[in-house]
């Protein structure tokens, strides 16, 4: 089908008149279109232009990835308008994100295939890299989540249990998005608060 939008979508120049002479005389000195070119035509001859009818073909094959685009559910192209449920909207979150999580999986995967190969031309053992060393990532947080008291309940719930650090408590609610650390990185938060030496400032 692409195939065909572009070749069909593609003028075609044409000369009328034309004998065995003049096209092998064409032939051998080839034949220039534009407009600052003197273009020779033969006697009684006429020039032309030969086109499918303006953008038509063309409109229609975006037409369709247009279509095809909102079919695969990327919601960035096109918002719903109409009322939805708070489990409907919960839904169509979790599909639209699990189109759009493929997608920028594959471009993370990618980008950082052609970085590796990249680095072969200027270092000597590309290999040494580890895949933490050359990693290209696309955020995947589509949608914020925004702050839920109950979450924060539960966070300083299991704080003062000993489960979970305050820090972590805390930064919940000053940014309303779940702290992004390592559970080694977690413990030593919770070390550090049970010797009353953990700092709070992030420096």
């Amino acid at each position: 089908f692409q195939e065909s939008v572009y070749y069909m979508g593609q003028p075609q120049y044409y000369v009328t008149g034309v004998d065995w002479n003049w096209f092998q005389e064409s032939r051998k000195n080839g034949v220039y279109v534009g407009s600052k070119t003197l273009m020779p035509i033969p006697k009684d001859g006429s020039f032309g232009v030969a086109q499918v009818e303006p953008n038509t073909l063309s409109r229609e094959a975006m037409k369709d990835k247009w279509q095809q685009m909102k079919e695969m559910g990327a919601r960035l192209v096109e918002n719903g308008s109409a009322s939805k449920t708070a489990t409907e909207a919960k839904n169509d979150d979790a599909v639209q994100h699990s189109v759009l999580s493929l997608c920028t999986v594959n471009i993370n995967e990618a980008i950082s295939m052609a970085l590796r190969w990249c680095a072969k031309f200027v270092m000597p053992d590309v290999n040494v890299l580890t895949k933490d060393d050359l990693l290209y990532e696309i955020s995947q947080e589509f949608n914020k989540q925004g702050y839920l008291a109950d979450l924060s309940r539960q966070l300083f719930e299991s704080a003062v249990q000993g489960h979970s650090s305050f820090k972590s408590w805390w930064e919940y609610n000053q940014s309303g998005m779940f702290p992004k650390q390592s559970y080694d990185d977690e413990q030593k938060n919770l070390d550090a608060e049970r010797e009353g030496k953990l700092d709070l400032t992030g420096e």
